[in-house]
């Protein structure tokens, strides 16, 4: 996981990064393509603990290992590293640990109530699409963020083949914020940066490129690279109510939400309560 110091500038000019607020990182973020005159805007904006004499040369360093990515002795620069010497207050959250995390996995793991609407700011810069767990992460994301804080996700939204398990058509973040009631103050793309094809994975997945299968177009596939890009989506949370999902209806028929579920397929205990089904149904757009 990591992130361009850019996009933490453009939270921090958008009120997105208040002084002295805390922040959540979801997955431990690098720090990519610092300058050194990124870094003293910040340190000037969230004041800077370092003493005078160390200053030039911890700036130095920072900016290089910053730009430095993928060596095999000099460990890119971690967010963490650049916000220590900050007034915010930093946390993060990972499967593994590189020095800066709490471990936690975000497929399983819920959220510790002492840590819960304690967030005014909690980013997720590339990690939910590593998770099979969707709905557990965006279940962390939403109940440690505090009501009027911002949740920033920045996920691949086209291509990145084997990156992952996931792109995210912003039709996701829509129905997401509908159902929580999240003000959905911006979305864009970044890119196209660079482009995948889906036969690339022929060599391990021959079918692929079988054009005797229906309907594979292999030529037509050839000839239409998928373009990488990364979503950005930034939401303000409203209220602490509990964490609900949308449930995609465009091409349904109609859902009942006020009957129980009767099913010889369902194990009783994954019964939503009786008060209320957790799912928001979402069909008042995009009808197909």
């Amino acid at each position: 996981m990591a992130c361009g110091i850019k996009f933490l500038q453009w939270l921090s000019e958008g009120g997105c990064l208040p002084p002295h607020g805390r922040l959540l990182d979801i997955g431990e973020s690098c720090l990519y393509m610092a300058a050194a005159e990124d870094i003293r805007w910040f340190w000037d904006r969230y004041g800077c603990s370092l003493p005078p004499d160390e200053y030039e040369a911890t700036l130095a360093h920072y900016v290089m290992r910053s730009n430095t990515i993928g060596h095999p002795e000099i460990r890119t620069l971690f967010v963490a590293e650049l916000l220590a010497v900050t007034n915010l207050r930093y946390s993060s959250i990972d499967v593994v640990s590189a020095g800066f995390a709490e471990r936690f996995d975000l497929n399983v793991h819920a959220l510790a109530k002492a840590q819960r609407n304690q967030f005014d700011t909690v980013v997720n810069f590339g990690t939910t699409e590593h998770l099979i767990n969707q709905m557990n992460a965006y279940r962390v994301i939403h109940d440690a963020c505090k009501p009027g804080g911002h949740m920033y996700h920045q996920v691949p939204g086209t291509g990145y083949l084997h990156h992952g398990y996931f792109t995210y058509d912003i039709q996701f973040f829509e129905d997401l914020a509908k159902a929580n009631g999240y003000v959905f103050k911006d979305a864009w793309y970044c890119g196209p940066q660079g482009a995948g094809n889906v036969l690339q994975h022929a060599p391990t997945h021959p079918g692929v490129a079988d054009p005797n299968k229906p309907y594979n177009n292999v030529e037509g596939f050839r000839e239409q690279p998928i373009p990488n890009s990364v979503i950005n989506v930034l939401f303000q949370k409203v209220s602490d109510a509990p964490f609900r999902v949308g449930l995609e209806l465009s091409t349904s028929a109609n859902f009942d939400t006020t009957g129980q579920f009767v099913s010889s397929f369902i194990y009783p205990a994954s019964l939503p309560p009786p008060k209320g089904y957790p799912v928001v149904p979402i069909r008042d757009h995009r009808r197909r």
